[in-house]
This record gives C-alpha cells, structure tokens and sequence, in this order.
C-alpha cells in the first residue's frame, strides 16, 4: 500500500477512536472491540503464517493499525493519559516503531498526542492548563520522545543487519575465489613437479623417447582439461546462490541509501 493511503488510514483510525469513545451509545462497548481487534490482529498474523509478534512486512504494518485502534480504545475509555492501562502506550509505540515507516511512525506519534489531548479537554474543559497533573503532562510529553528513541535503535538495527549482509556476501565471494585459486595452484604445483621434471628428461632424447613424449603431453592435456571442468562445474553449480549474494549485496547497499537518506 502507497505511504500515502497508509497515512490516510492510520489517520482515520485514530478519528475513528476519538469518535467512538465520544459517542455514549457506542462507547461503553469499548471493552468488547478492544476484544475483537486484538482478535482481528491475531487472525490476521496467523493468515499470513506470521507470528503474533513477527512485524518486518508490509502486511503486518497495516495489522498493526488494528492493535493501534484497540490501543486508542482501551486507554482511551479509561481516563485517557490518567488511565491505569496507559503504560501499554508505550508497547503500542513499540509496534508502531518496527511496523511502520519512520516518517508514518512520527506523524502516528503526533496524532496520538492531539487524541489524548482532545480527550483531556473533553474531559476538562478549557481549564485544561491548570487541570491536568504532572503525571498526565509527563505521559503526554513522553509519546513523542519515546517514539523518537525507538526509531533510532530500529534505525541502528537495520544498519547493523544490512552491514552484516554486504560482510557476509564478501566472505562468500572470497572463499569462492580462494577455492578457484587453490584447484589453479594444485594443477601448477602437480605440473612443475611430475610433468615438465619427466618431460625434460624424455626430450633429451626425443627420437627415442617419441610415444611416451606423446602420451606426457596428453596427460597434461588431461589434467588442464580436468581443471577447467571443475571450475566451470564449480561455476555453474553456485551461479544461483552467486546471483542471489549480488541481489543481497544491491539490496543492502540501497536499503543502507535510504536509512542514511531518511535519518
């Protein structure tokens, strides 16, 4: 889904709660959808086969606005910023950190701070300022800044995992290259020590010595020939997995583009 309907429907289900939980006739069901949308989360992950927790795919950024609007329901219906339950803002931060893009993540982050603050003026009036405690004002201070810290070890994270796949594709292509090196120096270590010792000796008499000149330099034919297939064998049997280290070494390289772009 484009970045931009992705930030359309995060928006919407954040408008969505405040609506829901202003609404008297709907609002005292808050318990039960909070309910069902943990249950929606729940089924959805397990259709796609991922875990509850598994949260490193496009599907699972959309899943996630569901637990996101349970989130906004439960804390919400309870006394917003002085609700009991408000620490689960933080793991709903969490999952919003690892699921969504970062520019999502803090534009997220800033629609949960003028939820909470409808909420509070709903709640208070317009003696807002004065109403609200040092707890409240804490937890709504606390929303951006979390958010801030947790994008920036995810970012730390994804750097680190995609330098450790470009480290990994190297190791690959030079343990490729020693073998191919290795079968090379053998055929040479084998040809300066059997082949041209026995060949030199034959051609000091070489009318005599005709056949088995002949029969030395087919064995040396034999050998090259022998070491061309085996690296060309070698070569065909690890052209996918190589294809496959360039595709992973491209992507790392772009991917780790775009964090240092977007950071």
């Amino acid at each position: 889904m484009p970045i931009i309907k992705q930030a359309v429907v995060m928006t919407l289900t954040v408008v969505f709660a405040y609506v829901f939980l202003q609404t008297a006739e709907l609002s005292k069901y808050s318990l039960q959808l909070f309910a069902i949308l943990c249950l929606l989360y729940w089924f959805l992950q397990k259709k796609q086969g991922k875990h509850f927790f598994y949260l490193f795919n496009e599907q699972a950024a959309i899943n996630v606005l569901a637990l996101n609007l349970a989130f906004l329901i439960l804390i919400g219906n309870t006394q917003g910023l002085a609700s009991a339950f408000f620490a689960l803002t933080f793991v709903q931060l969490f999952f919003i950190a690892l699921a969504l893009e970062n520019r999502l993540a803090i534009l997220l982050s800033l629609e949960l701070v003028l939820f909470y603050l409808g909420l509070a003026l709903n709640r208070y009036g317009l003696n807002l300022s004065s109403a609200m405690t040092m707890t409240e004002l804490n937890n709504l201070l606390a929303i951006p800044i979390v958010m801030v810290f947790y994008l920036f070890g995810k970012v730390q994270y994804q750097r680190l995992h995609y330098h450790s796949l470009l480290l990994d594709s190297e190791k690959q292509e030079k343990l490729k290259a020693q073998a191919d090196d290795q079968a090379v120096a053998d055929f040479i270590n084998i040809l300066l020590d059997r082949r041209l010792p026995m060949l030199e000796y034959l051609l000091t008499f070489p009318n005599k010595n005709v056949v088995t000149i002949n029969a030395e330099l087919q064995l040396l034919k034999d050998d090259l020939s022998n070491l061309l297939k085996e690296i060309n064998h070698k070569n065909e049997t690890n052209g996918g997995s190589f294809e496959e280290e360039i595709l992973i070494e491209t992507e790392a390289e772009i991917l780790i583009k775009a964090i240092n772009e977007e950071t």
